[in-house]
């Protein structure tokens, strides 16, 4: 915001330089605007005179006073307080459904990427990795960076042992630890000893002091005697680092309820063969 102009000013901005619009009318689109962003009673105010929020609200304004077909937001809540953050994210919702203008935005936030989005495009060193809804992003990444970028994530990479539809049990070549995993989109491309890429989310786990699975269900469900590492309370859960094999290491996260073991101990870690899942590469 031009900090030498009061509000009024800043939001018609935009309408003068183009000349948008006759300036009778001007008055009533800035009403507009501020109406929108629910800020209708800071029209005279300068910037210094608003919270973060507020000055957020009204360079929202200023952009959407000239009714632009498409609205470019580059990382427009970085520099906001986690409270007024998940705020903005609110009207950012209601202004693009209120609006019905398409919005692209620009932002390492994959919570906001997923709260706002009806379309999400991952980039990396400028190169279109995957563009899908926000759900198949998550459930279905459909390469290496993709999985490993959204969420918490633990890949190994292994070749095709066996095939057990819709199973498939692959083995890590350098640590020689095997595991079950649904083969779902890949399944028409695989074959013995190809190479793939295994991805499960740090939520699939569990942790036990013991665990006997019944033999009739060994592909289904996956048993490795692992070691913490580390543990780190995050408060509704905890995040454990877990030596499972030599130089293999993975991250679970689980609720409070099954999160009173501790750093140090040798325990069981369960992975449902459903819940490890091959990049569809």
């Amino acid at each position: 915001l031009f900090p030498h102009l009061n509000i009024f000013d800043n939001i018609a901005f935009g309408l003068r330089m183009s000349k948008a619009c006759p300036e009778k009318e001007i008055g009533a689109r800035v009403e507009e605007a501020l109406n929108l962003v629910r800020l209708p009673h800071i029209i005279k105010r300068f910037p210094r005179e608003l919270s973060g929020g507020q000055q957020q609200r009204v360079a929202f304004a200023r952009a959407i006073v000239n009714k632009p077909k498409v609205l470019l937001l580059d990382e427009p809540l970085s520099a906001l307080d986690p409270k007024i953050r998940v705020e903005m994210q609110a009207e950012l919702a209601r202004f693009k459904k209120e609006l019905k203008t398409t919005f692209v935005m620009v932002t390492h936030d994959q919570a906001e990427a997923f709260a706002l989005s009806d379309r999400i495009a991952v980039l990396s060193q400028g190169k279109l990795e995957q563009l899908d809804s926000p759900e198949e992003i998550f459930e279905k990444p459909r390469t290496a960076f993709v999985a490993d970028f959204i969420g918490q994530t633990n890949l190994i990479k292994g070749e095709v042992l066996e095939l057990k539809a819709p199973y498939c049990k692959i083995r890590n070549a350098s640590s020689g630890l095997s595991l079950w995993t649904l083969s779902g989109v890949a399944e028409k491309h695989l074959e013995k000893g190809k190479e793939v890429t295994v991805w499960m989310r740090s939520t699939a786990f569990s942790i036990h002091d013991s665990f006997e699975c019944e033999k009739e269900k060994a592909e289904e469900i996956n048993v490795f005697k692992v070691e913490i590492i580390h543990r780190s309370f995050q408060g509704a859960s905890c995040d454990y680092h877990l030596k499972i094999a030599e130089n293999i290491y993975w991250k679970a996260s689980l609720d409070k309820k099954n999160s009173s073991h501790s750093a140090g101990q040798s325990k069981f870690l369960v992975l449902p063969a459903s819940s490890a899942k091959l990049i569809a590469e």
